[in-house]
C-alpha cells in the first residue's frame, strides 16, 4: 500500500520536477519568454490546489480508493495532451488538466497513508514515503535533462502514461476499500471562493515581480484575492466540517504553524529546482543532463536525513525541534548560492548537498508534528489544508522567482533564443550572475522568515496537547 500510494505521489512530482532542466529547449523550441515557460509549472500547480480542497468532500462522498483510481487516470490523460501539444498555449492548458488529477492524487494518498498508519506508525510511515518521494526532486533533473538530451521534452509527459497503467492495476488489488457516505454535500460557494483567491494571490505576485513595482492590475489582483480568501474565512468557520476544508483546524498553534512551514518550503523547494537547473544552464553554460546531473547532490543529502530520521521512528519533541535545524542548514547550504555563485563548482556541490540535508530535516517532521493527535476524521480536511498551502507556496514561489529572474535578466535573456552565453564577455557574465544571486537570495529570505512558524511548532508541541485533543474531540 506504501509503495502504490508514493510511486502515484512520485508521478506528480516528476511532473514539477522534470521541467527545470527542459526550461531553456521549450522557451526555444515553442518560442516563449522565461515567464511564459514558468506558467508551464504554474498552471499545473495552481490546478493542483485548486483541485486539493474537493479531495476532502470526493473521499466521503465516493471513497477514497475510487477518487485515487480515477484521479490517476485524470492525471495520465493530461500527460498524454501535454506530450502532443503544439503551442506554449496548449501546453499550459495541458498541464492544468493534469494537476487536477495530481490534485486529488497526493492528498487521498496521503489520506490513506495516514489513517492506515495510525498515530504509533505516523512518523515512520511518512519517513518511509519521504525517503521513496526523495527520489524526484533528486532524479527528476537528471531524467528531464536525460529525456531532453536524447528524445525530446515531449516525453518527460508522454513517459508517465506506461507507468500509469501497471500503477492502477497494482492499486486496484492493494489499495484499502472504504465505504462512501453519498450524503456528504459539496460547498461550492466555498470553493468558488478559494480557488480564484490562490490564482489571483499567485498572477498578482508574479505580476509585481516581473514588473519590479506594483502596477495598477496587480494591485486590482491581490485586492480581489483578499477580499475572496477572507470571504472564503467568514463562510467556512461557522460551517465546521461541512465546508469545502474544516478551517477549524487552524485554531490549532501546531497546524497553524505546520501550514505555514508548508507554503515556505513550497517556495524554498520548488522555487529553487525552477531556477537552478537555467543557473547552470544559462550561467555556466552547462547542458540540460549535465545541469540534472549538477542537481543530484540535494536528493542525495535530503535522503541521508530522511534515513536517519526514519530510523528515530515517531520521535515525539524530536520531528518537532528538528524543523528548526534543518532550516538553519538549509540556509547555510543556499547562502553560497547569494553570495558566492561565480566560485567553482565543487564548492556549490557542496553547498546543494548541505542544503539538502537541511531540507530533509524541515518538511516530513514538520508534517508528523502537525498531524499527530488530530482524530481520523480530521485528517482529510488536514491533508488538504496543508497540500493547498504547499501548493499555494509552490506555485506562487515559482512564478515569482521566474519573474524576478527575467526582469533581472534583462536583455541577456535572448540567449534562450540564441543558444548558451559560451565565450561572452565578462562583464555580461557577471550581469548573469548578479540575477541569480538576487533571485536565489529570494529562498535565502524565505527560509530565514520559516525559523519562526518552526519555533512555534515546536513551542506546540510542548505546550499545546490540550488544543490538540479538544480540536480532535470535536
Amino acid at each position: 500500500m506504501l509503495a502504490v500510494a508514493s510511486l502515484g505521489t512520485l508521478l506528480t512530482i516528476l511532473a514539477v520536477t522534470t521541467i527545470g532542466t527542459a526550461t531553456v529547449t521549450l522557451a526555444s523550441d515553442l518560442d516563449a519568454s522565461l515567464v511564459e515557460v514558468q506558467w508551464v509549472v504554474t498552471a499545473y500547480l495552481l490546478a493542483l490546489t485548486a483541485t486539493v480542497p474537493v479531495s476532502v468532500w470526493a473521499s466521503h462522498r465516493f471513497g477514497a480508493k475510487s477518487v485515487w483510481l480515477w484521479s490517476l487516470g485524470l492525471f495520465a490523460a493530461g500527460s498524454l495532451l501535454c506530450g502532443i501539444s503544439g503551442s506554449i498555449g496548449e501546453l499550459i492548458a495541458a498541464r492544468a488538466v493534469q494537476g487536477i488529477g495530481a490534485g486529488l492524487l497526493i492528498p487521498v494518498g496521503q489520506t490513506i497513508v495516514v489513517r492506515a498508519a495510525g498515530p504509533a506508525g505516523l512518523s515512520r510511515a511518512l519517513a518511509t514515503v519521504a525517503i521513496v518521494n526523495v527520489i524526484g526532486p533528486a532524479t527528476g533533473p537528471v531524467v528531464g535533462g536525460l529525456v531532453v538530451e536524447l528524445v525530446s521534452w515531449r516525453w518527460l509527459f508522454l513517459g508517465m502514461v506506461p507507468i500509469a497503467v501497471p500503477l492502477l492495476l497494482g492499486a486496484t488489488r492493494l489499495l484499502p476499500y472504504d465505504p462512501p457516505d453519498r450524503a456528504r454535500p459539496l460547498d461550492l460557494i466555498g470553493l468558488g471562493l478559494l480557488v480564484p483567491a490562490a490564482a489571483l494571490a499567485t498572477a498578482g505576485m508574479a505580476g509585481i515581480a516581473e514588473h519590479a513595482r506594483v502596477e495598477p492590475e496587480d494591485a486590482a489582483m491581490l485586492g480581489i484575492s483578499l477580499l475572496l480568501g477572507v470571504g472564503f474565512l467568514l463562510r467556512s468557520f461557522p460551517m465546521g466540517a461541512r465546508a469545502v476544508v474544516d478551517v477549524e483546524l487552524l485554531k490549532t498553534r501546531s497546524f497553524r504553524a505546520g501550514s505555514t512551514i508548508a507554503a515556505i518550503f513550497g517556495i524554498l523547494m520548488f522555487g529553487f529546482l525552477f531556477v537552478a537547473p537555467v543557473f547552470w544552464e544559462l550561467a555556466r553554460g552547462y547542458s540540460s543532463l549535465e545541469a540534472g546531473l549538477l542537481m543530484l547532490p540535494q536528493g542525495a543529502g535530503s535522503l541521508v536525513t530522511l534515513t536517519h530520521y526514519s530510523r528515530r521512528g515517531d520521535g515525539g519533541r524530536v520531528s518537532n525541534s528538528i524543523v528548526g535545524w534543518g532550516l538553519v542548514v538549509a540556509a547555510l547550504g543556499t547562502a553560497p548560492f547569494v553570495f558566492l555563485n561565480e566560485a567553482p563548482t565543487p564548492l556549490l556541490e557542496l553547498a546543494l548537498f548541505v542544503r539538502g540535508l537541511g531540507m530533509g530535516g524541515v518538511w516530513i517532521p514538520a508534517l508528523a508534528a502537525t498531524f499527530r493527535g488530530l482524530a481520523p476524521e480530521s485528517v482529510a480536511s488536514a491533508s488538504a489544508l496543508i497540500n493547498v498551502a504547499l501548493r499555494f507556496g509552490s506555485s506562487a514561489g515559482t512564478a515569482v522567482m521566474a519573474a524576478v529572474l527575467q526582469q533581472r535578466l534583462g536583455s541577456q535573456a535572448s540567449w534562450i533564443d540564441d543558444g548558451l552565453p559560451g565565450s561572452v564577455g565578462r562583464t555580461v557574465e557577471h550581469h548573469i550572475a548578479d540575477a541569480f544571486a538576487f533571485t536565489f537570495g529570494i529562498t535565502l529570505v524565505a527560509t530565514v522568515i520559516a525559523l519562526y512558524p518552526a519555533r512555534r511548532l515546536w513551542t506546540a508541541g510542548r505546550l499545546g496537547r490540550r488544543e490538540v485533543a479538544d480540536l480532535s474531540r470535536r
